[in-house]
């Protein structure tokens, strides 16, 4: 049997995540080898020992048309997402993104179609749902019953940002950690969103948010309330499901979940901790070799940011909207 060979990767962006994904390229997964870099300032030295020969380049879209370059992974403000995105629909080359999709479902839109048009893969990294804890969450919702309430947290410190956080259009934590938040409501219950409620603290809408509380009514009646933000001393990752068969809770950065019958009975259990960037990868990398669907659509990543449109528009409206 021959060799499979490395899907040869062109990384664009060296940040913090954009490191950690060239790491995982370079030594974790034996389906890919990272074939060239872009990113701002090419002539810095690399983070991390890298083969001598390996191509840097300052322009993005110079890097996907380069034929040494089969696939794309973007790990850049999403501002940056759809030029990237057109860049790859007419090299006609896979491309994953990080998330959000994009700061606004209407650019989202525009990257769906070009891709679509191109007949090219597109993924975006909404890396929790590879997270073990909440995928061992999502397999005991059933033990649960019909899902009357749903609670959702993710937080992290407050840290220091350009003013206007120019990478998301002025957006804040409701952009960068609602998007995760609300793909993971449709994700763990396979239901859509019928109504939004949210407000944003400060309120001012000329003011970048720091939290943001969010009600949201699902078609199955399910009520789920969702709360972000960059506020505190601590990351927080919790859901909690109710039904009418017994309640389950997880805490995924502690890696735990439990779940309580109506009888009483409680069952226990500790997941491993998951690299999911490395499982991101491999699953972007194995629909690509295999021809198969991406692990996470394009169109689940656009209707995320289509929720979040309709809760920024919510706050400003200060009522509940019909999705």
């Amino acid at each position: 049997m021959s060799k499979q060979v490395p899907v040869a990767i062109g990384l664009i962006g060296l940040g913090r995540h954009g490191v950690r994904y060239a790491r995982h390229l370079l030594t974790d997964i034996p389906t890919a080898s990272l074939a060239a870099i872009a990113r701002e300032h090419p002539d810095r030295s690399l983070p991390f020992p890298a083969p001598p020969d390996l191509p840097v380049f300052a322009d993005a879209s110079q890097m996907i048309s380069d034929r040494r370059v089969q696939a794309i992974v973007a790990v850049t403000p999403p501002v940056l997402f759809p030029s990237i995105c057109l860049a790859a629909a007419r090299a006609r080359k896979p491309l994953l993104v990080e998330k959000p999709i994009a700061v606004s479902a209407s650019q989202g839109t525009a990257m769906v179609e070009a891709m679509r048009l191109a007949s090219t893969p597109l993924m975006v990294a909404h890396t929790l749902r590879f997270d073990r804890a909440l995928r061992g969450f999502r397999a005991y919702l059933p033990s649960v019953g019909a899902l009357r309430s749903l609670a959702v947290t993710l937080t992290v410190p407050g840290r220091s940002r350009l003013p206007g956080n120019p990478g998301f259009l002025g957006r804040g934590p409701l952009l960068d950690l609602g998007v995760h938040v609300l793909d993971l409501v449709r994700w763990l219950t396979g239901a859509e969103v019928r109504q939004v409620l949210c407000r944003l603290d400060p309120a001012d809408p000329s003011r970048m948010e720091e939290t943001a509380e969010v009600e949201l009514t699902l078609g199955t009646g399910c009520q789920c309330v969702l709360h972000v933000g960059w506020r505190g001393t601590e990351r927080i990752g919790s859901a909690t499901a109710e039904g009418d068969q017994g309640r389950a809770t997880v805490d995924w950065r502690a890696r735990t979940l439990a779940y309580t019958s109506l009888s009483g009975s409680i069952v226990q259990q500790s997941f491993d901790e998951t690299a999911t960037i490395l499982e991101t990868l491999e699953g972007f990398l194995t629909a690509v070799l295999k021809g198969t669907p991406m692990p996470v659509s394009a169109l689940d990543a656009l209707e995320a940011v289509r929720l979040v449109d309709a809760c920024y528009e919510s706050a400003r409206r200060r009522r509940p909207l019909d999705v």
